[in-house]
């Protein structure tokens, strides 16, 4: 039987499970099972794709941003509690904030043509749809430069290679392991792309108490939205709690992990109200993985 507590230090490590103080407590202390781990993922709806701004319709594209913060996350078993930390070194909870917008992105490996000193490396956070990039060494010196292009458009010329990532357009980045040394006319090709996908956030991962809990809770609150060249203020309706109470049986076992996949509808939870927009989360339990 669970009795009253609040734990705050769940993210302690499991070796030190046995030694954890459950405030309330009102009878003896039994020994305890080892934890188990709660995982809660946040991802965007695939089809909350659009928002009227105005009498514009404007369509999400991978350099658009809606950043939320979230925080204050629990899981209960009637009125227990546990506290969620952001993983599970963690021992505080923090707020924390996510693109709800964000897609993912993949970004090839560098591709060299050449004979010389082959050192680059591809990277970054691209957040384009479809770019290919060409750098090309033009002089060797103290550093070397380059020539950079982007789909086949000469975008930079004669910039020099340093010991760090040369940013390119959309978030991609090349680094070199050396500045000098490399032949003129080599260069290297690489193509990003967005996946077309919203990214999926680990927002909580914790240890706590193997049971069975009946609801999830945390805050969410909205920062800024910018889509279609437009920033939208977006803010919680006065009088309105930022808090979320999912009501959902989840069952965490010893030693075990438990998955809770969470969907928000970002753009479907801006409503204009005269003139602003109001926030109100649509978010829901999706899929709960054991």
């Amino acid at each position: 039987m669970l009795r009253k507590f609040s734990i705050t230090i769940t993210a302690l490590l499991p070796a030190l499970w046995s030694s954890l103080v459950f405030v309330g407590c009102t009878g003896p202390v039994e020994s305890s099972l080892d934890p188990g781990i709660l995982r809660v993922i946040l991802q965007s709806d695939p089809a909350d794709t659009s928002i009227v701004v105005v009498s514009d319709t404007l369509t999400v594209l991978p350099w658009n941003s809606f950043d939320v913060t979230v925080f204050q996350g629990k899981v209960y078993s009637d009125s227990n509690y546990a506290l969620l930390f952001k993983d599970i070194t963690a021992y505080r909870p923090e707020d924390l904030t996510y693109n709800v917008l964000k897609m993912g992105a993949i970004i090839d490996t560098a591709t060299f043509v050449g004979n010389g000193l082959n050192d680059a490396t591809s990277g970054g956070e691209y957040y384009g749809e479809s770019n290919v990039y060409k750098l090309e060494i033009v002089t060797s010196g103290t550093p070397d430069t380059i020539n950079v292009y982007v789909d086949d458009f000469l975008l930079i010329t004669g910039t020099p290679i340093t010991d760090t990532p040369l940013e390119l357009i959309f978030g991609a980045t090349i680094t070199w392991e050396a500045t000098t040394g490399h032949t003129v006319g080599d260069y290297w090709t690489f193509k990003a792309r967005t996946t077309g996908e919203y990214l999926q956030y680990v927002i909580y991962e914790s240890y706590v108490p193997p049971i069975e809990y009946d609801q999830l809770q945390l805050g969410i609150t909205p920062i800024s939205l910018s889509i279609g060249g437009i920033g939208v203020q977006v803010k919680i309706p006065e009088g309105k709690s930022p808090m979320l109470n999912l009501y959902q049986d989840i069952i965490v076992f010893e030693n075990k992990v438990t998955e809770v996949n969470l969907m928000i509808s970002p753009l479907k939870s801006v409503h204009r109200f005269r003139d602003t927009y109001h926030f109100v989360p649509q978010i829901e339990v999706n899929v709960i993985n054991y």
